[in-house]
């Protein structure tokens, strides 16, 4: 047996591998919301030397020397545990209920007078939350994986009375970033506490590029190679989660209370609505301006990927929960039968029953924006604010701005100008084309907000919505289908607004040909 397994504690570390049988151990480890994985451990304690271990024990970790680098293969701490017969009249068998290192979020209850917050951004509170007294302790980096791009603007709360994953839940509810703790790098397990393997915290969004792992995943043949490829069992499945698809979203708050539509989701999949409450959020503008965030998230099926490999202990952890990794699932749908990237989000390690290999089974996402093949596409994107007119854009698919994913280019297409801003697409060839635009925006004042999609500035298709009086935020988009261009004609989008708005954000602009997209959560229909 290669893996070794340590009882660590009170200043204690002593190595029990010898406790453990090969073929009965499992151990899950999650990166999704703060989720805690959970697994069970049984150990035999033939002559009662476990027993005297436990009185000290929180924490267990399971290592492999042969693993370059960060060796951990798992470590969390002992929930509950069960004292049983063993197999002999002298012999007690132990049941440990294990939870990963995301319990540590919400081991104590914020109680300084630094909990009560003044307005910030979530990236301020994330790292001032980190680094407070109730949670240091827990973390040993909360700089690494903690993103400090594209901050949202937070109100007051006093957080007083509230644990730390309750902070982490309200900031990640604000940004749409997803956070999660895990112990790696950056050297081998050592006596010492606090030295060799580090705690650390994430706060970033999905579609990041930080903590990218090494190798990929697949089942297509001509790519196995045993270093940068792993071959995948037959039973990888996706799940197209239609559950979580909402149009409309009613969110109390302190103070009151507002309920938002995305018309995009509803006129796809119908109306069918939620609720979220945010206590902690003070004003009807954040309150709206967080749901509509929330909405853009549920504007499609979720979509999750499950694969198992059997892999030597060199590759077990190229494939940790949070990493961002290939996949090349041949047999897939929604254009995930080409190598992609994937967002790990759960990870359940055991070992084979030989000994040397360990059978790792991954619950994994695709990056937020994704396409299927095709031999012409090109995206526009935005996050920030303009005003009515031409959308001006401030990346593309090939150079994304903070928060997207990037989607490159393919084929006779090119971005009208060489830098930011951007306002238009150029095609390169005769061709017949679908195109899809989408904006938000904010005003007040009921008044008809026009999305348009112009080729050559002649409108080829528009969409109209019509927003009630007062405070409103609204997302919606226009699109079209065969449309005829030529070599050098200009796909461009624009919207009218009468009334002072107070912004746009997330626009985005595709043109494709012969195949559906996804961009965003948003479904390209195929011509």
């Amino acid at each position: 047996m290669t893996a070794r397994v340590w009882w660590r504690g009170q200043g204690l570390l002593e190595e029990v591998t010898d406790h453990f049988r090969t073929d009965s151990w499992s151990v899950s480890e999650s990166a999704e919301e703060g989720s805690v994985g959970n697994c069970t451990l049984v150990a035999d304690d033939a002559d009662g030397t476990l027993g005297a271990l436990m009185f000290g024990l929180t924490h267990v970790e399971i290592t492999d020397d042969s693993i370059p680098g960060d060796i951990v293969v798992w470590a969390g701490h002992v929930g509950s545990l069960t004292v049983s017969r063993g197999d002999t009249v002298t012999e007690r068998q132990l049941s440990l209920s294990m939870i990963d290192r995301n319990v540590g979020f919400g081991r104590r209850v914020l109680s300084g007078t630094a909990s009560k917050r003044p307005a910030e951004t979530d990236v301020e509170r994330m790292q001032w939350l980190l680094g407070a007294s109730e949670a240091s302790s827990d973390f040993d980096d909360w700089t690494t994986y903690v993103s400090t791009a594209s901050p949202v603007a937070m109100d007051a709360c006093d957080y007083r009375g509230q644990s730390a994953d309750q902070v982490a839940s309200d900031c990640a509810a604000a940004s749409g970033r997803n956070w999660w703790s895990q112990e790696m790098g950056p050297g081998p397990l050592t006596a010492t506490l606090g030295t060799g393997i580090l705690t650390t915290a994430w706060y970033d969004w999905d579609t990041s590029t930080a903590y990218t792992g090494t190798a990929g995943l697949t089942n297509d043949p001509t790519l196995i190679d045993l270093a940068e490829w792993w071959p995948v069992g037959q039973d990888a499945t996706l799940t197209r989660d239609y559950s979580r698809v909402y149009s409309g979203l009613y969110m109390p708050f302190d103070g009151g209370a507002v309920y938002r539509q995305r018309a995009a989701t509803s006129s796809a999949y119908g109306m069918r609505d939620t609720t979220a409450p945010s206590l902690n959020v003070k004003s009807a503008a954040k309150a709206a301006a967080r749901a509509d965030r929330i909405l853009s998230t549920m504007g499609a099926p979720h979509l999750r990927v499950s694969v198992s490999a059997r892999l030597p202990p060199s590759a077990v952890n190229q494939f940790r929960a949070g990493m961002r990794v290939r996949a090349s699932l041949t047999h897939l749908t929604d254009g995930l039968d080409v190598p992609w990237w994937y967002r790990i989000l759960s990870r359940t390690v055991s070992q084979a029953a030989a000994g040397s290999l360990y059978d790792v089974a991954l619950e994994m996402t695709p990056l937020e924006v994704y396409v299927a093949p095709a031999d012409l596409f090109a995206a526009l994107l935005k996050s920030g604010t303009s005003s009515a007119g031409t959308v001006a854009y401030a990346g593309t698919g090939d150079s994304p701005p903070a928060g997207w994913s990037g989607v490159p280019k393919l084929g006779p297409v090119s971005y009208r100008e060489s830098a930011s801003p951007y306002s238009g697409l150029v095609i390169g060839a005769a061709s017949v084309v679908g195109v899809m635009a989408q904006v938000t925006d904010a005003g007040v004042g009921g008044v008809p907000l026009t999305l348009s999609i112009l080729v050559n500035s002649a409108v080829v298709a528009s969409q109209t919505v019509a927003v009630p009086g007062g405070y409103w935020s609204i997302t919606w988009h226009a699109e079209a289908h065969a449309i005829p261009v030529a070599a050098g004609d200009v796909v461009t989008a624009q919207f009218t607004a009468d009334c002072s708005s107070s912004g746009t954000w997330n626009e985005f602009l595709a043109v494709w040909r012969n195949a559906p997209y996804t961009l965003a959560g948003v479904s390209l229909a195929g011509d």
